[in-house]
């Protein structure tokens, strides 16, 4: 008897040590972090930059060092990394580049790349006596709306050096367990929030209709309209309140899930602006429409 018992309190003890066990991994898949796909690129002025995005590598030899370097940084941390040249280098070779600006560029290379996050890389060399130092500024984006996720700014200090790859090293030391530390925290906010868009809506000069137009069964306004389609059609029904005129609507920050929970595929802007589109029709609008960076511009005809 004492053996049936001593055998069904070590059954039971079994199952007791099981059971916080699975719950704790439950709640590390409910926490699960994801590593985003990086690509390290140079930082260029989009609209007044007069280098050329596709060339400066190769006509600045300290900026290709940097670039390489945070590159390597970032795959020494585990991340996975798409390599800027062999991206450019594919582009060119497909004829993708649709106009010579570097905004243009910029923007379809992210887009082959198949990133989630691009960083910028600027490096500013000073030269003082004997000593020389550096400043490495990095910035990161989310690929699809290119929202800021980090931005740091690692200083090498003064040395008596010409080698200004051992400079940058001493710079990316200093700033970069923060950048990606800021970087992850903002990412994985996204993955699990959503990311946003800002809708603006605007009204062809020839255009009937303005944000005061009565629309639909309900014959309400067509800003009143929108708020309604917004709240139930936005991730979790996540917006800020719209500003309009009579000229333009405009609606911030409407959240659009990261992730679809069926295929594990990004979830575009596309996909929510087609939606809307829809409803704009349903409504007897037509409209023609561009989305930039999380900026969707629709033109009420």
């Amino acid at each position: 008897m004492k053996q049936i018992f001593f055998l069904f309190s070590l059954i039971l003890s079994f199952i007791f040590q099981a059971y916080p066990q699975t719950k704790l991994n439950n709640n590390r898949f409910k926490n699960k972090t994801y590593i985003p796909k990086i690509l390290v690129i140079p930082f260029i002025d989009d609209i007044s930059g007069k280098e050329d995005i596709r060339k400066i590598l190769d006509e600045n030899a300290n900026l290709r060092i940097a670039v390489n370097k945070t590159k390597e940084a970032f795959q020494k941390k585990g991340f996975k990394t798409v390599d800027f040249i062999t991206t450019l280098k594919a582009a060119e070779d497909k004829k993708i580049f649709l106009s010579q600006s570097n905004l243009t560029i910029k923007s379809q290379i992210i887009e082959l790349s198949g990133v989630d996050i691009y960083v910028q890389v600027e490096l500013k060399i000073k030269h003082e006596d004997t000593a020389t130092s550096i400043s490495l500024v990095l910035r990161g984006n989310e690929a699809i709306t290119w929202n800021n996720l980090s931005a740091n700014t690692g200083e090498s200090g003064k040395l008596n050096t010409n080698d200004i790859s051992v400079l940058i090293s001493k710079a990316l030391e200093n700033c970069f367990t923060d950048f990606i530390k800021y970087m992850n925290e903002k990412y994985n906010k996204i993955v699990r929030t959503g990311n946003t868009l800002m809708i603006n809506l605007t009204f062809d000069d020839s255009s009937k209709f303005n944000a005061s137009s009565k629309l639909g069964q309900e014959g309400l306004p067509l800003s009143v309209l929108l708020e309604k389609w917004m709240m139930k059609n936005a991730y979790k029904g996540l917006y800020n309140a719209s500003s309009s005129e009579d000229e333009s609507i405009t609606i911030y920050n409407v959240q659009i899930p990261y992730i679809i929970p069926k295929t594990g595929k990004k979830y575009l802007p596309d996909l929510f602006v087609k939606e809307f589109g829809k409803y704009l029709n349903d409504l007897g609008l037509s409209f023609e429409k561009s989305i930039t960076r999380g900026i969707v511009d629709i033109t009420i005809k």
